[in-house]
């Protein structure tokens, strides 16, 4: 498999990518986001005490996601345990699905 960089240069040159570089390029990009997401969360949380210094830090420690992300293979990166072809992913997706479901319903008054 190609790297996500490789994946993402080929695709804006015009050339389709494998189904499952596709795939897992997809699913780093998610990962990324969320990731890059949840620094945003912190700093928001942080309100007036956020300072030029923590947003440069959380903006290099997403810089430094992304080039590690482009410089190696989708599924190479994600790694075996955010895999959702493995047994593993699935069987703690489904508990994770379950608690968040208990949670909104528990919220909404439905017991």
């Amino acid at each position: 498999m190609r790297t996500l960089f490789e994946i993402i240069d080929g695709a804006k040159d015009g050339n389709k990518p494998e189904y499952d570089e596709c795939y897992y390029a997809m699913l780093a990009y998610s990962y990324l986001f969320q990731s890059s997401l949840d620094h945003l969360y912190k700093l928001v949380e942080k309100g007036d005490k956020v300072t030029p210094v923590i947003v440069n830090r959380y903006a290099e420690e997403d810089h430094k996601m992304f080039q590690a992300a482009l410089k190696t293979q989708p599924d190479k990166w994600i790694g075996e345990n955010n895999d959702p072809n493995k047994a593993e992913y699935q069987a703690m997706r489904k508990i994770g699905k379950r608690i968040i479901n208990d949670v909104i319903k528990r919220a909404n008054g439905k017991e």
